[in-house]
């Protein structure tokens, strides 16, 4: 029998930048950091799912399975080996919705990364093999990759 995944007790913090991807004739291939960002903390619990959000679109968002933040996390526990018995999302949400400052994006690699993070791993284990754009998440996630990794 093969063991499951495990996970960290201690929640982990990332933190996503506001992008803009629209630099004239660098459309989509040029990218921008903001020093406005989304701020999430992801946490592996013994059951059940908890999402708690403030600030931007705070009374719009879906606080259930239909989260974008959980559904990036869910994707990538998959693409990892395994889902958690529980899990918490907290979301700051600082990042307007829909004025093309990538809030989207941001919560989609802030959940990817949290989700990475909140895994332990064996040092042997490969990294996934999945593009951000993938599983119906905005493809703009690209943009925002390298800036969260500067973040972390």
């Amino acid at each position: 029998m093969v063991a499951g995944p495990s996970f960290r007790a201690a929640p982990v913090r990332v933190r996503a930048p506001a992008t803009s991807a629209n630099l004239g004739p660098g459309f989509d291939a040029m990218g921008l950091a903001l020093a406005l960002y989304d701020d999430v903390v992801v946490r592996v619990a013994d059951s059940g799912l908890h999402v708690d959000v403030a600030g931007e679109g705070a009374d719009e968002v879906d606080r259930g399975k239909k989260n974008l933040v959980v559904r990036a996390v869910r994707a990538a526990f998959d693409a990892l080996g395994g889902q958690p018995r529980g899990l918490e999302v907290v979301c700051a949400n600082r990042i307007p919705h829909g004025r093309g400052l990538g809030s989207s994006a941001a919560r989609v690699i802030a959940g990817r990364f949290g989700s990475r993070a909140a895994r332990r791993a064996p040092s042997t284990s490969p990294r996934p093999q999945t593009s951000p754009g993938s599983a119906g998440f905005p493809r703009q996630s690209h943009c925002n990759l390298s800036r969260v990794l500067a973040t972390l």
